[in-house]
């Protein structure tokens, strides 16, 4: 009863292995014959949204990170470590966590000239040059003043040998 049991058992975890697999396969990135580009599905980070224009920080975030845009692509917990440690600035209590074998995170801040609002975010495939493009779209408000504006996204699990872009629009 036990060696049928234990064979129960090794078929159920077998049979989830391949479903897993097959649901990592599913989410893998391809173009069309057809297509000159392909949207990305971007899902949000967490409760964090899709960046931190609008999250309350201590001090000067641009002075904590001397002024400096900077993207990010995030393919482990050590990659996360670091976009963490860089914005501690932030008042962010706890950081969701992400499954780094589903998920790339791409990430980033813009040091603008007005406090400004993340407006426009997308990320395609262009399929002739085999490189994705992370589209930020950044709109500046009245009131002129150093303004530091955090972006991040999920997409499906990438290669650590994908080129990927970042294209950041500042209006």
């Amino acid at each position: 009863m036990k060696a049928i049991f234990i064979c129960g058992i090794i078929v159920l975890t077998a049979f989830s292995c391949e479903t897993n697999e097959e649901s990592l396969k599913s989410q893998t990135i391809d173009c069309m014959s057809n297509e000159d580009t392909v949207s990305i599905e971007i899902s949000p980070l967490g409760e964090l949204g899709f960046g931190a224009d609008t999250l309350a920080y201590q001090n000067n975030c641009g002075t904590a990170i001397n002024y400096k845009d900077k993207q990010f692509i995030i393919q482990s917990d050590n990659d996360y470590n670091e976009l963490m440690v860089y914005a501690e600035c932030l008042l962010i209590a706890s950081w969701p966590q992400v499954n780094f074998k589903q998920y790339t995170l791409l990430a980033g801040v813009a040091i603008t000239g007005t406090i400004s609002i993340i407006t426009e975010q997308s990320v395609k495939l262009i399929c002739k040059e085999n490189k994705i493009v992370y589209y930020v779209k950044i709109e500046g408000g009245g009131l002129t003043a150093i303004g530091t504006v955090f972006y991040w996204v999920l997409i499906p699990k990438t290669s650590s040998e994908q080129e990927i872009k970042f294209e950041i629009l500042m209006e």
